[in-house]
């Protein structure tokens, strides 16, 4: 999945001409003397206070830079993580101490790293739409529904494999029942940070932050309301605590379906309302089909870059210190 990220750079880039250039998607962009917009009506009160408290940061340069510094560090990561990965493979003598110590110093900082630029990267591309909107658990939300994601796919790509050597031999019952309790323990952790979220704007009935969630829960925003909570929470949830579920590869691909199904309708749900027309007023139309049929083939190029990736590399690594005891059946557990 990391070597897709030349393809996820393609992606971003429309984004950023023709989003934050040319003011398409962001009203800070589009709105940057906030004084006149506020003279002629066109944004609000609260909108022009935002977009002047920030404007150090929600500007043209500090967009670009901040995302091609990401998008830099991360490409740094891949091209390393993936050279050691083949010059562990190919050691004739591993040295398996040396090779561990120098995988967990990359990325055991690197998980954090990753977190910190995932925040940022959301803050501007996502949290920005609506410059007025604040919340600090925002980040944490998009981390987790990424890993939610992130093992759903993780997990119907193993199983697809399992039906032949050498995934057949290391991806047992045990490690599928393994990896759904993964996913299981991800949908829990989902829940938490967007049921608080909501918990805490509810409680403290502010002006400043109730007025997000009105905008996706009225005009129509309560069905894909529901279908959210439904499949993107309650169905997985409920079906994962199901330990046969977890044992059974065609129910457990079903859930995963399910899963990243969901996470597209969350993307939906939080994004589209950002947008005046579309804020309390869920409106079918032709162009409201775009929704479907863009990420679909977006995926779709994806999923073909991905499987070619796949192939170009061994399925198992041949060097790594744990495939000796994946392979001893004494050492799976019940």
């Amino acid at each position: 999945m990391t070597r897709t990220l030349p393809l996820v750079f393609l992606y971003f880039l429309p984004v950023g001409i023709f989003g934050m250039t040319f003011g398409r998607l962001y009203i800070w962009s589009r709105y940057a003397d906030w004084a006149t917009a506020l003279k002629n009506h066109q944004i609000t009160i609260d909108q022009a206070h935002a977009i002047h408290f920030k404007h150090a940061i929600l500007n043209p340069v500090g967009f670009w830079a901040t995302s091609l510094i990401v998008f830099t560090i991360i490409g740094v990561y891949v091209f390393f993580l993936n050279r050691y990965s083949l010059k562990r493979d190919a050691d004739p003598e591993p040295n398996v101490k040396f090779w561990q110590t120098r995988f967990e110093n990359i990325s055991g900082f690197g998980v954090l790293l990753y977190a910190v630029m995932l925040f940022i990267c959301v803050i501007y591309w996502v949290m920005s739409l609506d410059p007025s909107w604040y919340s600090t658990v925002y980040g944490f939300q998009f981390l987790v529904g990424e890993a939610y994601g992130v093992f759903a796919l993780s997990l119907l790509t193993l199983m697809a494999l399992s039906k032949a050597d050498p995934i057949k031999t290391t991806f047992r019952v045990t490690e599928q029942h393994d990896m759904g309790k993964l996913c299981f323990a991800f949908v829990m952790l989902n829940m938490y940070l967007a049921f608080g979220a909501f918990l805490i704007i509810w409680s403290g009935n502010s002006p400043e932050e109730i007025p997000w969630y009105l905008d996706r829960i009225r005009g129509d925003w309560g069905v894909v309301a529901t279908l959210d909570f439904t499949f993107h929470w309650l169905l997985p949830f409920t079906l994962l605590l199901s330990s046969n579920l977890k044992r059974i590869k065609s129910r457990l691909a079903v859930v995963c379906c399910i899963m990243i199904m969901a996470r597209y309708i969350d993307l939906f749900w939080l994004i589209e309302p950002n947008f005046p027309d579309a804020a309390r007023n869920l409106h079918w139309s032709v162009g409201i089909f775009e929704y479907a049929t863009v990420p679909v083939a977006l995926i779709s190029f994806w999923m073909a870059y991905y499987f070619t990736q796949l192939k170009r590399r061994p399925l198992v690594a041949t060097n790594d210190p744990h495939l000796a005891e994946i392979l001893e059946p004494e050492h799976v557990h019940a």
